[in-house]
């Protein structure tokens, strides 16, 4: 078994050099996938929408959201911005 998870280690390994990705087919069983797809939706209203930086430094610019540019939500688990993760989201993820 250990020399099958080198050897699937080693191919992936050589995709993501040669094309800088790879598809590691049921590498998370489906209902895992599912159960944190529910656990997810669950907390839906606490997800805020993803900022890009305009600007040329790091102290001129602003954050902005432009969906088209990218168009993904963050569920914030630090506690430290606009919506604080809800009471619970840590130990669950934690548990999955």
């Amino acid at each position: 078994a250990k020399l099958k998870v080198l050897s699937l280690a080693d191919k992936v390994a050589d995709h993501l050099i040669k094309h800088g990705w790879a598809i590691i087919d049921n590498f998370v069983p489906l209902d895992v996938v599912r159960r944190v797809k529910i656990e997810a939706g669950l907390f839906k209203e606490h997800y805020e929408q993803s900022e890009i930086w305009v600007g040329k430094h790091a102290d001129v610019g602003a954050h902005l959201s432009v969906p088209n540019v990218r168009g993904d939500k963050v569920l914030w688990l630090c506690g430290g911005h606009n919506s604080a993760a809800p009471e619970g989201v840590t130990r669950s993820v934690k548990t999955i």
